[in-house]
């Protein structure tokens, strides 16, 4: 394009008005970056889910990147709640209950039932602090509660010792629903044959579960606590053992059970627990992978795992109470979950960094 000056001399269009050239040329040069730049591989879909679900395989930071906005939607609540956790609101012992709040505000409720064992004390809202508090107190919903030594039936806690082989009878005597609101799992112990049995009878459903993690032991690890009962249901209730720190489940193990049944971390109160929701309500969202939930940990109290928060072990008497969780579900065999288990730790003990496990660091 041209133009007549006021000498009638023709000058081009970019010579009386250099700026907005300029500026259209770095306009199309911002976009055609933002195009090269742009991760092809988020919210591509997870062939090994079946639900359609959408996994990042980028950093999380990315979803504050105008450039990918598109990519996760002008708000993602699963990124938020790792950039910016919420804050304790008192009902529970770590952030469990605004994490609920959080949960339930973006995938709603339907029957706003709950499940939840493992109780220090006879009461809904005290002791450690259980995850169903506020649920129960603030928003009146109804549910069941389990405990091997603790029962007020005022609250619906009732006494019963919770293996695999009789967690889902107890739920069908008292009527659980079948996709219930909520289900949480704390009874530092074997927890997670309890949980897979439930999940392995189809029967039961949970649209969210919470569990809580061992993390003591090192991301990448899949050990627990093995189900005493496990292949002898018809012995008499054993003793309880005070694991010290290698309590419960690693959250490897857990990670591995979850998706295997269909589910996805959404949340972590860290070194306390894990939340997941069902696949089919988070076709929505794109969802981090499961390690982006433990970058953001506080320096001083690292939730990666391996680093000592509990009583430290100080013989390797408990290492036949332990098993690989990864061996025994990809084999069946619980004589070679266990010696997987304890040829691991007896090989990492006093290594060094990063792979020192502090549970048995006193052990010589």
């Amino acid at each position: 394009m041209i133009t007549k000056g006021n000498t009638g001399t023709r000058k081009w269009f970019f010579q009386e008005h250099p700026l907005i050239i300029i500026a259209i040329f770095w306009s199309l040069a911002m976009l055609l970056v933002g195009r090269l730049t742009a991760p092809s591989s988020v919210g591509c879909s997870n062939d090994n889910n079946g639900g359609g679900i959408k996994i990042a395989s980028s950093n999380h930071a990315a979803l504050k990147d105008a450039d990918n906005e598109k990519h996760y939607g002008a708000s993602n609540w699963i990124f938020d709640l790792i950039e910016n956790p919420c804050e304790r609101i008192g009902a529970s012992q770590g952030n469990q209950d605004c994490i609920l709040d959080v949960i339930f505000a973006n995938i709603g409720t339907t029957n706003q039932y709950f499940l939840e064992y493992g109780f220090n004390i006879p009461d809904q809202c005290a002791g450690s602090g259980p995850n169903t508090c506020r649920l129960w107190r603030d928003f009146k919903w109804k549910g069941l509660l389990l405990d091997a030594e603790n029962e007020n039936l005022k609250i619906g806690l009732h006494k019963h010792a919770l293996y695999s082989h009789n967690i889902v009878s107890i739920l069908d005597k008292y009527k659980v629903p079948k996709e219930l609101d909520f289900f949480s799992s704390d009874m530092d112990s074997h927890d997670y044959f309890v949980l897979r049995a439930v999940l392995e009878s189809n029967k039961y459903r949970p649209r969210v579960i919470s569990v809580e993690y061992n993390s003591n032991w090192p991301l990448g690890w899949t050990v627990s606590m093995v189900d005493p009962l496990l292949n002898h249901p018809e012995v008499r209730k054993p003793a309880f053992t005070d694991a010290n720190c290698a309590w419960g489940a690693s959250a490897s193990s857990w990670d591995d059970l979850m998706h295997r049944h269909g589910y996805q971390m959404v949340a972590v109160t860290h070194m306390l627990d894990l939340f997941y929701v069902r696949e089919d309500l988070l076709t929505d969202v794109v969802v981090p992978s499961s390690p982006e939930y433990f970058d953001t940990a506080d320096d001083n109290e690292p939730s990666f795992g391996g680093h000592l928060h509990h009583v430290a072990l100080r013989n390797l008497e408990f290492l036949d109470q332990l098993v690989d969780t990864r061996v025994f579900e990809d084999t069946g065999n619980l004589k070679l979950a266990k010696a997987h288990a304890r040829g691991r730790i007896l090989a990492n003990i006093g290594l060094g960094e990063p792979f020192t496990l502090q549970c048995f660091a006193e052990i010589t």
